[in-house]
């Protein structure tokens, strides 16, 4: 009787050890039996993806993997039943957001249990996307330096020849002229080509972000009123940076003009400023449906494009601005609407 007594004392201690150490992990620790179904959850798994236990015990915890993935960790842990598995993907936060986790599943198949372990690296996802991003970056703006100009000039001389011909072919102007306007929109392609290289010459000055944003806000307006769209500024009081305006008026008229047509009649397109000690942020954000997330991925890659009559290059342009800036762009999307926030030092170094 002793004996019994005593092993059940260390089974409950034990017990309350374990779960002791998972209310102090900083990881998200949660139990789902083979049926997919949550017996319990740790508070980091709270804090971290925002649901409280009641509001996930019972529900099935592949609903929150995300659904580009749900099938592959499917795969993953029924091959796995008897052994200790490894994987990442992302899992659905109560804000409607999913974030990346590095995850380890150990099995316990006599309790019918899936013990889950979880380490948050969206952070770390997002560096390594960065990283990828900029690299792609570099070599289409060394693409860009080499054969932009070398495609340009031609193309100048047969525009010029044409605008002779509609003068002695008058016939023929109406098909002339169209080729001219063909020929000014591959060279409006090549100047938004051109501008991802980063040896482009700028001008930074000191200037206020406000300023730059006030003076655009008409032409933005006249785009989105035409539309049946409306835009709000919401400027804060300093917003001085060191930049050139040029290139900054094309990175706020990008991210204004992708946000106006990503919206529906009768939604509102807000750009906002704010700052601290270090840095000016510049927020773009829109109301429309989101960014589908196999467009997401791949955000500021140049000619990766959703629209019918679009280049591809709008974004990417933003990014190369943005980096010739010492600036880093932030991108926020959900059913809801999307967000590209842009944040500037104050001082270039």
């Amino acid at each position: 009787m002793e004996v019994a007594n005593r092993s059940t004392f260390l089974t409950k201690e034990k017990l309350f050890e374990s779960k002791h150490f998972a209310e102090l992990s900083l990881d998200i620790l949660l139990v789902h039996d083979y049926n997919w179904q949550i017996i319990t959850i740790n508070s980091a798994s709270e804090e971290i993806l925002g649901f409280k236990p009641e509001e996930v015990i019972g529900k099935r915890c592949i609903d929150l993997v995300h659904p580009e993935e749900r099938e592959n960790v499917q795969n993953i842990i029924a091959e796995n039943t008897k052994k200790k598995v490894k994987y990442k993907n992302r899992i659905l936060c109560k804000d409607g957001t999913y974030k990346w986790f590095q995850l380890n599943a150990i099995p316990i198949e006599k309790e019918n249990r899936i013990f889950v372990v979880g380490r948050d690296v969206t952070e770390k996802e997002r560096m390594m996307e960065q990283l990828k991003k900029s690299e792609r970056l570099n070599l289409i703006s060394q693409l860009a330096a080499g054969l932009g100009h070398e495609i340009r000039n031609p193309l100048q001389s047969v525009r010029g020849f044409l605008q002779l011909f509609v003068k002695k072919y008058q016939n023929e102007k109406e098909h002339l002229e169209l080729m001219i306007s063909e020929l000014d929109r591959a060279n409006h392609i090549i100047t938004e080509f051109l501008s991802l290289s980063k040896n482009r010459s700028k001008n930074p000055v000191p200037l206020n972000l406000n300023s730059v944003v006030a003076n655009l806000f008409p032409l933005i307006q006249v785009k989105a009123f035409t539309e049946g769209k409306d835009v709000r500024l919401d400027l804060n009081i300093s917003a001085n940076i060191i930049g050139d305006e040029e290139e900054l008026k094309q990175l706020i008229i990008n991210f204004a003009q992708n946000g106006i047509e990503a919206m529906e009649p009768q939604k509102t397109l807000t750009i906002r400023t704010a700052s601290d000690q270090s840095y000016v942020l510049l927020t773009v954000i829109d109301e429309g449906k989101g960014i589908p997330s196999d467009v997401y991925s791949k955000i500021g890659t140049p000619f990766v494009t959703r629209k019918a009559d679009g280049t591809g290059l709008g974004l990417a342009v933003c990014y190369s601005i943005a980096e010739r800036h010492k600036a880093k762009i932030e991108v926020e999307t959900s059913s809801n609407g999307t967000s590209f926030s842009v944040k500037f030092p104050k001082k270039l170094k």
